[in-house]
């Protein structure tokens, strides 16, 4: 794949091109390996009406993975994130919505940019956990009963689509929480996903299962064992049964005792 539009952005194609050479400044530090450099950027562009948009941009620079088909030139990592984005969006699992993608050789490099749309609203699950656990946050025993769920479906859907994100960390799950509108309506929250350039298909939903929730188990140590097991059944399913539940705790269990301890660090 060397170019991809969304539909409707065909108009402004000039527009985005422009944001190959952006002066911007990272969101985080630029990931520099696999021989060359991979970057993100916020931008926000004007839109009709006096409405903006917000904008992430990935940059990359010799930034490619090898595979059986390029063994050598290999292929920038963010054609197989706008494949993956591609793929989920096809299969009904919330993601960040691809804008733009295009490579290009530059002095002899394999550039790539991949523009996808800021989610507006959202928070990282990530920056939620350190708020929900705060001991002074009367509010959050509520909020993690409501989100739990929504972030639960989220990552079932992707693994019935037998996806398994393979970097499953807490600042890669997005959540909203929309106010309630009316008396007597609660608070609606939705869960997306991104960063999705290590995503792999898996031939069997187990896989996915167990490689995800490991690490998104290690890498939340906020969560007591309450929280976890509402998490695990909201996983599961209405139809889930006590050995289902008591495998799948057992098996996170011991691959965690295998593994170092929990840990926020990406």
């Amino acid at each position: 794949m060397r170019a991809f539009i969304a539909p409707g952005w065909t108009s402004r194609l000039a527009c985005l091109e422009t944001l190959w050479d952006l002066e911007a400044e990272a969101v985080e530090t630029p990931n520099r390996r696999r021989g060359g450099w991979s970057e993100v950027v916020r931008h926000t562009l004007p839109g009709p009406g006096g409405k903006s948009l917000g904008l992430y941009i990935k940059r990359q620079c010799n930034h490619v993975y090898r595979s059986w088909r390029h063994p050598w030139r290999g292929t920038p990592t963010c054609v197989r994130e706008l494949k993956n984005l591609l793929c989920c969006r096809a299969r009904g699992v919330p993601t960040a919505t691809p804008i733009y993608y295009a490579r290009r050789r530059q002095g002899g490099a394999a550039c790539a940019m991949l523009v996808t749309e800021a989610l507006s609203g959202y928070l990282s699950l990530a920056s939620l956990l350190e708020q929900w656990y705060r001991p002074d946050n009367a509010t959050g025993p509520t909020a993690r009963k409501r989100a739990i769920p929504a972030i639960a479906g989220t990552l079932r859907a992707l693994h019935q689509a037998h996806l398994q994100h393979n970097s499953l960390y807490p600042k890669h799950v997005l959540v909203r929480i929309v106010p309630d509108r009316g008396p007597g309506s609660a608070p609606t929250v939705q869960a997306r996903l991104i960063d999705l350039e290590q995503a792999k298909r898996r031939l069997l939903r187990r896989t996915c299962t167990l490689r995800d929730l490991d690490t998104l188990n290690r890498r939340t140590p906020q969560p007591p064992r309450t929280d976890r097991l509402r998490f695990l059944k909201a996983y599961l399913g209405a139809e889930v049964d006590r050995a289902t539940l008591r495998a799948l705790w057992r098996a996170l269990a011991r691959r965690a005792r295998r593994k170092p301890g929990p840990t926020t660090a990406a």
